[in-house]
């Protein structure tokens, strides 16, 4: 996590207008051996610097986006920062039995942007084997949200009282987010209809 940091907080200060080279966040072999608590500091110190980056340039300031239908601005890396910052966080407490407290707003936002991110058409072609799910009947309500896979694409949006849906998975934000996540089952979650589909669309669709 610290080296991903690292990467977003060269990019936001240089507002960078193409990918930074990634090579070290994603060399997963420490250069240098560090303790538990030295990990955490320099993981700590550079998510605080990354803070103070994100602040000074403001959401609206432009910079890459590696999605060409979501704004090209801070904004769209400091929400996405502060979801995968949330799950690294959950990974490192979940082993250790500690409890997990996630706000429900935080949730909720952190849902919507697991939606409309997994929602783009161009997912399909980043993740071709996602195009199985597609299928007529294919519908499902996740919370607030309904899922369409009866089309081309799939179809993320706010959920209406007349959907028709083959599946519906409801419960507190934060179970959800567990579950899309697949830090969690479904055990806390309300589950009706055909759980079939709804273990193979988390499964495909969603975030490792």
């Amino acid at each position: 996590m610290g080296e991903e940091l690292i990467w977003l907080d060269g990019m936001v200060r240089s507002r960078a207008s193409a990918m930074a080279d990634d090579t070290a966040m994603r060399d997963l072999a420490p250069t240098t051996p560090r303790s538990g608590a030295e990990t955490g500091a320099w993981i700590v110190g550079n998510a605080s610097s990354l803070v103070e980056a994100l602040r000074e340039a403001g959401p609206d300031a432009s910079m890459w986006n590696p999605l060409p239908t979501m704004p090209g601005t801070v904004a769209f890396f400091a929400r996405r920062f502060a979801h995968e910052t949330l799950m690294h966080r959950t990974d490192a407490a979940l082993p250790l039995g500690a409890t997990v407290v996630i706000a429900p707003e935080v949730a909720r936002d952190a849902l919507a942007e697991w939606m409309e991110l997994g929602g783009l058409p161009e997912m399909l072609v980043f993740h071709p084997h996602r195009r199985e799910l597609l299928g007529p009947g294919r519908t499902l309500r996740v919370g607030e949200w309904f899922v369409d896979l009866t089309g081309e694409v799939m179809v993320h949006r706010q959920a209406r009282p007349d959907d028709e849906v083959a599946v519906t998975v409801d419960g507190p934000a934060p179970d959800l987010l567990l579950y899309l996540y697949r830090r969690a089952d479904e055990r806390p979650l309300t589950v009706t209809g055909d759980r079939a589909l709804l273990a193979e669309w988390v499964a495909a669709n969603g975030f490792a």
